[in-house]
């Protein structure tokens, strides 16, 4: 699924709030909607955010443009996050 879809339609999030749930800019969750490399740490805040949103881990693997890395980041195995 892509990003955009996943914070809209299923985690019903502004760009903006998941900034906030994030601790990222919007410029970056911006970025990362378009498919544009982000650092790591970045897509793993993304997930975090989501994950603290939906109430349970959002892997890389369920986000089309994280799928295969971002960026750098095509070395590094799954990323998946617990929510806190």
């Amino acid at each position: 699924m892509r990003l955009e879809d996943l914070r809209i339609e299923v985690a019903r999030l502004t760009r903006q709030e998941l900034s906030v749930l994030s601790d990222v800019s919007i410029s970056t969750i911006q970025r990362a909607e378009e498919g544009k490399p982000i650092r790591r740490l970045m897509m793993a805040k993304i997930l975090a955010g989501l994950g603290r949103q939906l109430g349970r881990t959002v892997s890389r693997d369920e986000i089309d443009e994280f799928k295969g890395g971002v960026g750098s980041n095509s070395a590094n195995g799954p990323l998946n996050l617990q929510s806190k």
